[in-house]
């Protein structure tokens, strides 16, 4: 007997279901999206940090450097005994031992400037390196040991032995280095160029900026200057080793 009631079988209608699949495809297009977009804010977030980082590491690597110079005696084929210190705006040569815990003390004549690089259109910073020959440099005893030379671009070396390299830095496109010095009347002043036979500076000043990211051609991508870096030799007033140089006090 039909009491007019209708029942319907257990199950999804064809409509719920993809009503369901519906829903489900959709929740699934925000987590996707999201999960998306974490990934790109991560990413995003570790390059800012590694550019920090990098150019924190950068600045400090320098100071350390730079800081150690020793103000030795040595002699040049073309300005004869000066101190072993010269610079110009575009790249700087000094006495230091080897920036690393695995040195020992040595000393290393260490010239710093900026190289082509041949895998893209930036330049690197490299410090090229030769052992310094406390032998021959120039005291008053008339050693003939270690004799320097300048090349076209005023850089250091010696014929009777070759330069080793480190990059320090990739993609930069501009080093700039100024010096601040007293001249006997007291009169203060950075200069761009530190000519042979001065002394030591006060203070080194360093300019560099950096392309931080570089495509696929490897072109310049955004350009960064890093905080100007002021660098105060602490060796600078100390003669070290002159006296042992010049035969003693």
């Amino acid at each position: 007997m039909n009491n007019g009631l209708s029942f319907r079988g257990g199950g999804f209608t064809l409509v719920e279901l993809q009503i369901a699949l519906l829903i489900v495809a959709l929740i699934a297009a925000l987590i996707s999206g999201a999960l998306r977009l974490s990934s790109k804010t991560w990413v995003a977030v570790s390059a800012q940090q590694d550019m920090i980082e990098h150019r924190y590491l950068l600045a400090q690597y320098l100071r350390r450097h730079l800081s150690s110079a020793r103000f030795m005696p040595v002699n040049t084929e073309k300005y004869g005994s000066v101190t072993g210190f010269f610079g110009d705006k575009e790249q700087l040569s000094f006495v230091a031992t080897y920036p690393a815990f695995r040195q020992r003390g040595e000393l290393y004549w260490w010239n710093l400037k900026l190289e082509a690089d041949d895998d893209s259109d930036n330049d690197n910073l490299v410090a090229s390196y030769f052992p310094y020959d406390s032998t021959g440099s120039g005291g008053s005893n008339g050693n003939a040991g270690e004799i320097l030379a300048f090349d076209n671009d005023g850089g250091i070396y010696r014929d009777d032995i070759e330069a080793s390299r480190i990059v320090i830095a990739k993609n930069v496109v501009g080093l700039e280095f100024e010096y601040f010095y007293r001249d006997e009347d007291g009169v203060q002043q950075w200069v761009e160029d530190w000519l042979p036979g001065r002394a030591y500076p006060l203070v080194i000043r360093i300019n560099i900026a950096l392309a931080e990211r570089t495509g696929r051609t490897g072109k310049r991508g955004e350009i960064s200057l890093l905080p100007e870096i002021l660098i105060n030799p602490r060796y600078a007033s100390q003669n070290l080793y002159r006296e042992a140089f010049d035969g003693g006090p």
